[in-house]
């Protein structure tokens, strides 16, 4: 890990206001769930999506916060509380522009695009296990997993997942997958900008 992101770690850590658990793969198997083990794809992800993949994972069978490693600097003590108090699947802050979503140029992405408003950002967030939103977030991801399986097997990914050959676009599994799902269950998230990480100087 960088100096820049133990350094945002650590301001996280001391700002979050709850409990903080950072998830490694020396500590990994000790929540990964007997009925519910990694799919097999998960071993050639890159690690950038490797964290795509634990996140909806870990969202969806434990609820809970997750933040990327970027600087946290408010508490989300609060907002758990509006989550716990709330019929509400998730709070999280709203992406800020156009640009904050993939764009392909489908139909799909423009509405997305033009909606950006009521859609999640991805880099941290606060769920309710498994809900709807989280039940078809996992299975739509590993949807996508069993038909990448067979070409990752040959080419699996390096950190970024930048390596030729790598089958899984950037956003392939995560905002491809959460932005729509955003807008379908808009109705039941909550949006703070106080949740929102400091970008600046996190690598």
């Amino acid at each position: 890990m960088t100096a820049n992101r133990l350094r945002n770690l650590e301001i996280t850590k001391a700002s979050i206001g709850m409990p903080l658990i950072l998830i490694t793969s020396e500590n990994l198997n000790e929540y990964i769930k007997a009925e519910a083990p990694l799919h097999p794809a998960y071993q050639y992800l890159s690690c950038v999506h490797k964290s795509d993949y634990l996140r909806t994972y870990f969202m969806h069978h434990y609820g809970g916060g997750y933040t990327d490693i970027k600087r946290v600097e408010k508490s989300w003590a609060p907002f758990f509380v509006k989550l716990e108090c709330s019929d509400v699947f998730a709070i999280g802050y709203p992406e800020r522009s156009r640009e904050d979503v993939a764009f392909d140029g489908t139909a799909l992405s423009v509405h997305l695009a033009n909606n950006y408003s009521k859609l999640l950002g991805n880099c941290g967030y606060l769920f309710k296990a498994n809900t709807t939103f989280t039940q078809h977030w996992m299975e739509l991801l590993h949807q996508r997993l069993d038909e990448y399986l067979p070409h990752l097997r040959n080419n699996p990914g390096n950190i970024w997942g930048d390596n030729k050959g790598y089958p899984i676009p950037w956003t392939g599994i995560l905002g491809d997958i959460f932005h729509p799902l955003c807008l379908t269950y808009s109705d039941k998230l909550l949006f703070f900008d106080d949740i929102r990480f400091t970008k600046s100087d996190y690598r």
